[in-house]
């Protein structure tokens, strides 16, 4: 019969530690069941485990930084330790035991395949996406995503994210993409071409570090017969080397409807190039700097049968940024994974890109701007308050203009903003998110290309 047999979390814990804490332990064995990882990778999670000199009290404290190392691992969940014990000839004279212990876990490392398709106005596309999160046994994550659409015409991107030592330590990610994408507010096509590597490290107060360089080449074609002087200028073929840093902490509750918490965002990009040196290693046509924030937040009204959402966002660049990289204000959010309107906010009851500087009908973008907006979600009447399904107001404000200097666009924006209202409905899950939509604008300037009307977006969504 055993003489000790414990589970992590027990009554008997407390009791084993105060009455054996002192007394040496020799863990003859351990046994793994459930769990097939690496067997370098895994050991270094045992290490608490394995090491010399254990006594009752460390070798608890060690099941727990074990059992915390293995919950951190993406692919498993439900880990359970238990430990058997019996005297330990090899310690007799110590009064030592031996430990058998005994690991168990659930592994959710199958390959992932998601097919979904999103409309939104004139813009479609159609996705695959696939994601293996445990590709060599190292909690490695390999990611492939397709997709084919109206606007952007075809996008292929890829990444492997590997942990770098133990779970909860940085992440690095190296990625890569390639995309084409028609661009009818500055009579063109782009094509983008890059790879990114990137740390990422997740902090103790849910904030989302990264930093990174990313080494993409550009090519502006399809040029239109009547495309303006600026559209014509940036025909051919770049190059961009930049490094970013990007932060974000969000402590939203929930992910489609939030009721309370906030999302703040910073994205900051240094383009240059490279020097002599460095020149046959990378290679950069352009140089600029750009800062981007954000802040989200919710409220809610005790019930949460009424949420009041606010939004601010601005952002400037510093150089001679060129018509690829410059801001563009106007329309609704674009589709989720368009590399091409990265640069694009979203402004309704305007069209895509139909605010700001513009040369003849070519949008061209500005080097800075800002927006506000607020906007209510409420219950369908004669629905549930928990329903998916909710009623929509909302009011945007935002100005975009071509100073490089962002407290100048603040100060011009009381005088010189452009600003929508609308009303609709809105659906949300992880499978299907729908949302039918009225807005007007309500203040505009000369130049501003007004979309007044219906907008309607969908998005749908399996996976196996």
């Amino acid at each position: 019969m055993s003489e000790l047999t414990i589970l992590p979390n027990s009554s008997k814990l407390d009791e084993a530690i105060v009455l054996n804490g002192t007394r040496p332990v020799e863990v003859e064995a351990v046994e793994v069941t459930g769990i097939s990882l690496r067997d370098p990778f895994l050991k270094r999670q045992l290490r608490a485990l394995l090491q010399p000199g254990l006594t009752v009290k460390s070798l608890f404290d060690g099941v727990e930084v074990v059992s915390e190392k293995l919950a951190a691992v993406p692919v498993l969940s439900d880990v359970n330790i238990s430990l058997d014990s019996k005297p330990s000839e090899k310690l007799a004279k110590l009064g030592g035991i031996s430990v058998k212990a005994t690991i168990s876990a659930i592994q959710k490392d199958a390959c992932n395949l998601t097919l979904a398709s999103q409309l939104r106005d004139d813009d479609a596309n159609a996705i695959i996406q696939v994601t293996h999160p445990n590709f060599w046994n190292g909690s490695e994550t390999v990611f492939a995503r397709a997709t084919f659409g109206t606007l952007t015409t075809r996008s292929y991107s890829g990444s492997v994210t590997i942990p770098i030592g133990l779970p909860g330590s940085p992440l690095w990610t190296v990625a890569g993409y390639l995309s084409r994408a028609n661009v009818p507010s500055a009579s063109h096509q782009q094509i983008l071409k890059g790879v990114k590597c990137a740390l990422t490290k997740t902090t103790g107060t849910n904030t989302v570090l990264q930093a990174g360089v990313e080494q993409s080449f550009r090519t502006v074609t399809e040029v239109g017969e009547a495309a303006s002087d600026a559209v014509r200028a940036a025909a051919g073929d770049s190059a961009k080397t930049s490094a970013f840093f990007a932060a974000a902490n969000d402590t939203r509750d929930d992910p489609f409807f939030p009721t309370s918490g906030r999302l703040l965002s910073v994205l900051a990009e240094n383009a240059f190039k490279p020097n002599d040196s460095a020149r046959g290693l990378v290679h950069s046509d352009v140089a600029f700097q750009r800062i981007v924030a954000r802040a989200e937040g919710s409220v809610a009204t005790p019930d949460k049968d009424v949420v009041f959402n606010y939004g601010l966002s601005a952002g400037s660049t510093r150089g001679a940024v060129p018509l690829l990289d410059r801001f563009y204000m106007g329309g609704v959010p674009g589709l989720s994974d368009d590399l091409h309107t990265l640069n694009t906010v979203s402004l309704p009851g305007f069209s895509r890109h139909g605010l700001g500087p513009k040369d003849g009908r070519d949008s061209v973008g500005g080097q800075s701007f800002a927006k506000a907006g607020v906007s209510v979600f409420t219950a369908v009447p004669r629905l549930i308050s928990t329903s998916p399904l909710k009623l929509h107001f909302f009011a945007n404000a935002g100005h975009l203009s071509n100073e490089q200097h962002l407290l100048k666009t603040l100060q011009q924006a009381p005088d010189n903003f452009s600003a929508s209202a609308g009303v609709g409905f809105v659906y949300r899950s992880p499978q299907a998110q729908f949302d039918l939509t009225w807005a007007i604008p309500v203040q505009q300037r000369t130049g501003d290309v007004v979309r007044p009307g219906g907008s309607i977006g969908l998005s749908l969504m399996w996976s196996k």
